[in-house]
């Protein structure tokens, strides 16, 4: 038999094996279930998916980056709850607050770039949780490749 009419009956052989079968399983298991997608159809779908996820990635990323920002500011609408959760979940919550309560009353200090206020809170032994903090906001990677 020639490929042509061995596609018509649903196999192709070469020297008498079997290499593929162009038979649709719909046919013989569920025939209200199509088991051959559109290509568009496919493409449409993982597009969807991607933007899904980057949206819901980049939406919860804003909400910790802009907490974050609000405490390395020292600004009095900081949620030390929600820094504490999200990235000093280790340390202990009232050493947080009421260190950053007091460094954020020295207003000459706080007013520093974020890179200098850790080289100062470095020489000191007074805040230690506050300077934990600070030091892991900067030493943050501001993408996640590592983990994905």
């Amino acid at each position: 038999m020639n490929q042509i009419s061995q596609k018509k009956f649903g196999c192709q052989r070469v020297k008498g094996i079997k290499l593929a079968s162009f038979v649709r399983r719909g046919e013989k298991h569920h025939l209200f279930v199509s088991d051959k997608s559109d290509f568009a159809a496919v493409r449409n779908e993982v597009a969807y998916t991607l933007q899904e996820f980057l949206c819901r990635r980049f939406s919860v990323d804003e909400i910790v980056t802009s907490q974050l920002v609000s405490f390395v500011q020292f600004q009095t609408t900081a949620d030390l709850h929600a820094v504490h959760k999200a990235i000093a979940a280790d340390l202990d919550v009232r050493n947080l607050m009421l260190e950053y309560e007091e460094l954020a009353s020295e207003r000459e200090l706080v007013a520093k770039p974020p890179t200098e206020l850790v080289k100062c809170l470095c020489r000191s032994e007074e805040y230690p949780t506050v300077l934990t903090v600070l030091s892991r906001v900067l030493a943050a990677k501001p993408h996640s490749a590592d983990v994905e």
